[in-house]
């Protein structure tokens, strides 16, 4: 039993059972269940008590099933002996007694002339203080400050049942998790690709002194602001159950919009269709991570929407260096436009791939 092997343990049981000797069998248990579990599972111990008496009670043949179950109960159950140890450790403090005094109050002054001889102490009555506890030092004072007993942590309890969450792999992650992170890739490149090179397109492709009309930068920020907060306004009333639609619309409008700006010939139509892939857009990332939560369960959601932020934002990094290589390597803005086209293209493609089951 002390070492954890259960069927070893039943052998020897049977053994000694068969010599009829059950009362050294049921003394070694109760034993065991004191010196070896102990305070790491009281009630365990307790049940092995109760099955070690009533195999005494009943007797052999029939108690072997008693002290069976008791010896199967202490091979597999987790060991202390931070009781024992407790025990030895104040053993050695009271082998003499005389040279740590207990406190006065502890004393006993019940007979005539123990006040005179030994002077007053009144105990504490924890039944008049705060949550009931005494606040007054019981050891010796020399011993002050002393533990004996030390609460122990499960830690190979917590180890095992660490051992048992699943672990997440690459290959068991939902294909769709995969769709999201290439869509919020392909429209967060649109996003930080507009925001880095659009103003200074206003001012060196369109001559537009941008100092004069700063009033209408923040307006796709705004756009996609005021997405965010109808956002659950539209999934509820017109795309409930069926946000995968709302991905695919989102994301084909963003499309749409973004010709119409790579065609625009004012700067009121850049505008308008600035504000308008913004608002798509934002649509687009909401049903993204909406229609994740309902897709997905709950042991894998944590990390596949970490997969799928992890797609935005590398979207995020690419979209400056992908514009600022374009109008380099090109020699225009066409280009860019272009880049950012073949974006939303992406994204709108990637819907095709989404599927409800």
């Amino acid at each position: 039993m002390e070492g954890s092997d259960a069927d070893a343990a039943l052998y020897y049981l049977a053994v000694i059972l068969k010599s009829g000797d059950l009362e050294s069998v049921v003394r070694r248990l109760k034993d065991s269940a004191a010196l070896d579990v102990g305070l790491a599972d009281p009630a365990r111990a307790t049940q092995v008590i109760t099955l070690a008496n009533t195999a005494l009670e009943i007797g052999l043949p029939r108690a072997s099933t008693h002290v069976a179950m008791a010896t199967i109960l202490l091979a597999v159950a987790p060991r202390s002996d931070s009781a024992m140890q407790a025990y030895y450790q104040a053993a050695k403090d009271a082998e003499h007694p005389a040279s740590h005094p207990m406190p006065k109050y502890l004393q006993d002054s019940h007979y005539r002339g123990a006040a005179k001889l030994r002077g007053a102490g009144v105990m504490q009555n924890m039944f008049d203080l705060p949550h009931k506890i005494a606040r007054q030092e019981y050891l010796p004072k020399d011993l002050v400050g002393k533990h004996y007993y030390l609460v122990e942590r499960p830690i190979k309890q917590a180890a095992t049942s660490g051992a048992q969450r699943p672990k997440i792999e690459w290959r068991n992650i939902d294909s769709r998790v995969w769709v999201f992170v290439v869509i919020g890739l392909a429209l967060n490149i649109i996003t930080k690709g507009l925001e880095t090179w659009m103003p200074v397109y206003f001012l060196q492709a369109r001559g537009i002194n941008l100092k004069n009309l700063t009033w209408l930068v923040p307006l796709p920020v705004i756009s996609g602001g005021i997405a965010a907060l109808i956002s659950g306004f539209v999934m509820v009333h017109w795309f409930k159950g069926r946000e995968h639609w709302m991905i695919s619309i989102a994301s084909f409008l963003t499309l749409a919009f973004m010709f119409g700006l790579f065609k625009s010939s004012s700067l009121v139509a850049v505008v308008i269709f600035d504000v308008l892939i913004y608002f798509v857009k934002s649509l687009a990332f909401t049903g993204i991570f909406s229609f994740t939560a309902q897709i997905l369960s709950e042991q894998t959601y944590g990390s596949s929407i970490g997969i799928v932020n992890f797609g935005g934002q590398l979207g995020g990094f690419i979209g400056p260096l992908l514009i600022g290589w374009l109008v380099q390597f090109a020699g225009s803005y066409s280009a860019a436009f272009l880049g950012l086209v073949v974006s939303a293209l992406v994204a709108a493609v990637a819907c095709l791939f989404i599927r409800k089951k």
